[in-house]
């Protein structure tokens, strides 16, 4: 039998303070949000573009819109996130600003959420204000707040976990179609930006079959189809083939990899180590793979006290609490997923490390405060939830719940602080791009430019074609001209971002030329052998030669072949190579214009003040 909404608003809850009103729980909710959007807002100002940014920023700005909004990137297949970059783009390239406000507004929209789903769920009593400081304040969410290229699809999942339980226990309490069908909206807004927005659809059917309805498992199954017989259809529907359209359209790994991979290392990482701390206030300490990431690296005192902790926290509830291990399914089949989707889709290719970043379980700080409320207080409406088995003395003594949600919130906000000041130092990106605009500038005219891979700390080689220079830098076109052969000048972009003039540090050297000046070409065509075979792409062979005039000249290097043009006297021709080959042609010289060279050099340019011998 359900009780009344009156009843279970009388129950007890954890740390009930007798002098605050549920107007003034409702403040305090509202105050507590306030403080951490300006946290946050502290957080994301002084942030930038870093890494995976740059490749959505290559996407939108060299193919068309339609065929990039259903790009699958990285496994991820995301028309939300790629649309709201190419309109940044559109609107003020490289303007941290507008990525910046808008993870500042989706956080917010998720925190008032949360908040308004608390207060939906159990009522505007105190108890709500512990598990919306653990979401509001856990550093698990931080990394996708901060960084446009996790939190442009993670914040709509985060939205949507809120927003959409939400209308969902509004449909299983009233039944009225019009909230299922706000709830497959909310849902499938999330779907746009980020394809793990469908494990909603089991926690929805979580709160359905454990609080909505009673009896064994078939006779649960049995009450939800007869009862809410539109959201099954509707959310099934939904679910089904958004599955099919992306096991066709976006997956681009194996879930078999699951199968070659360890769990164990995972599951280490990302539940002892990353979870099982950061919900309590943790890590408290971070690991650094790269110069710009930071992953979960807790001290094993900080997993020991979490662990015994955690043990402490749960034997606690369930003692004092009837029907309150049903609410840890929600966590449990989140992070079970997360530990799934990590195993096939990145440990096998970069190792478990990867397992402690916690942009792989952002959403497991919303689902950790909706199971702390589940476990602890009556849910409003419901069939069946928690209710008070005995007086507990922790859970009941609301001096010692707020000193615990203080030292939580406190760890919390020094381990988001560690996290942010080293992610707003990871300045090279920045710098880069300042250096390439004031080095473009500083030049007239279109600068002719070599087009190589940008530095790996921009993004990774196997990025390509989106790390080439021509696609990350295309908003500068009007001061540059990338090219595959030029006269003289030529220049390239170094690893700081600064345009400098090309050298080629021989890799092969022309063979000695039988003349006195070493190979002249004259009216026939001449091959130039190498002292070395050639293989593969990216090479630049630079000829420096004497003239008699100008004329046109044709030179083949392997696969590829330029009419150009030599002028009189001394100067330097550069052009690019590819292919299988052990000479190179010179041939299409106007009658009586002679071309002399004993310099010929192949190898991969670079910046001169890179020159390596």
């Amino acid at each position: 039998m359900s009780t009344s909404l009156e009843e279970q608003e009388s129950s007890a809850d954890p740390g009930v303070t007798r002098g605050l009103t549920e107007r003034d729980v409702v403040r305090v909710g509202a105050g507590l949000i306030v403080v951490q959007l300006v946290f946050r807002g502290w957080a994301v100002a002084g942030s930038w573009f870093q890494f995976d940014d740059f490749a959505f920023m290559s996407k939108v700005m060299n193919a068309p819109l339609p065929d990039t909004l259903l790009y699958p990137y990285a496994g991820h297949v995301m028309p939300g996130g790629f649309f709201l970059s190419w309109l940044n783009h559109e609107l003020a390239p490289l303007n941290w600003a507008l990525p910046a406000v808008e993870l500042l507004l989706m956080q917010a929209v998720a925190s008032v959420g949360c908040l308004v789903f608390l207060v939906s769920a159990f009522g505007p009593r105190p108890g709500i204000l512990p598990p919306l400081a653990v979401y509001l304040f856990s550093v698990i969410t931080l990394p996708a707040g901060i960084w446009w290229a996790a939190g442009v699809n993670q914040m709509p999942l985060q939205m949507a976990f809120f927003w959409g339980l939400f209308t969902h226990l509004a449909y299983l309490r009233t039944r009225r179609v019009r909230y299922a069908v706000l709830t497959m909206l909310i849902t499938l807004l999330s779907l746009v930006f980020y394809e793990k927005s469908l494990l909603l659809f089991a926690v929805y059917a979580i709160v359905a079959l454990c609080y909505f309805t009673s009896g064994d498992i078939v006779a649960r199954l049995r009450v939800a189809w007869d009862r809410y017989r539109v959201a099954v259809v509707g959310y099934g529907v939904i679910a089904v083939g958004y599955t099919v359209f992306y096991a066709l359209w976006g997956l681009n790994f194996s879930p078999g990899n699951a199968n070659e991979s360890p769990i164990g290392p995972v599951f280490l990482r990302m539940v002892v180590w990353g979870f099982g701390t950061g919900i309590l206030g943790g890590p408290l300490r971070w690991a650094h793979p790269t110069d710009l990431f930071a992953v979960a690296q807790p001290s094993d005192l900080v997993v020991l006290a979490a662990g015994i902790v955690l043990f402490a926290l749960g034997l606690e509830t369930v003692r004092t609490r009837s029907r309150a291990k049903r609410a840890w399914l929600i966590p449990g089949v989140l992070l079970a997923s997360d530990i799934l989707l990590v195993v096939a889709g990145r440990a096998s290719l970069v190792g478990p490390t990867i397992a402690q970043d916690y942009r792989y379980q952002t959403e497991m700080a919303g689902a950790a405060a909706v199971a702390i409320g589940l476990s602890l207080m009556p849910l409003l409406g419901a069939v069946e939830s928690a209710e008070v088995r005995r007086p507990s003395a922790f859970f009941d003594m609301p001096a010692r719940v707020t000193l615990a949600t203080v030292a939580v919130v406190c760890l919390s906000l020094v381990s988001s602080v560690q996290y942010t000041v080293r992610w707003q130092s990871a300045h090279e990106s920045r710098d880069y791009f300042a250096n390439v605009e004031s080095s473009l500038d500083s030049r007239k005219g279109r600068v002719p430019l070599v087009d190589v891979g940008v530095p790996a700390y921009i993004m990774w080689a196997f990025g390509a074609p989106e790390n080439a220079t021509s696609n990350v830098l295309r908003m500068y076109s009007d001061h540059t001209r990338f090219t595959d052969v030029a006269t003289d000048s030529l220049f390239i972009i170094g690893e700081t971002g600064k345009v400098a003039p090309v050298v080629v540090p021989p890799v092969r050297e022309e063979k000695r030329g039988p003349e006195k000046c070493g190979w002249l070409v004259a009216d026939s065509a001449v091959s130039i052998p190498l002292d070395g075979p050639v293989f593969g792409s990216g090479w630049w062979i630079r000829v420096g030669y004497a003239s008699s005039g100008d004329s046109p000249v044709t030179v083949t290097a392997g696969e590829r072949t330029y009419k150009t043009w030599i002028l009189k006297g001394l100067h330097s021709l550069y052009f690019e190579a590819s292919g299988e080959f052990r000479s190179i042609q010179v041939s299409g010289l106007r009658q009586g214009v002679t071309l002399c060279t004993d310099e010929v050099a192949l190898g991969m340019p670079v910046p001169v003040r890179e020159r390596r011998r």
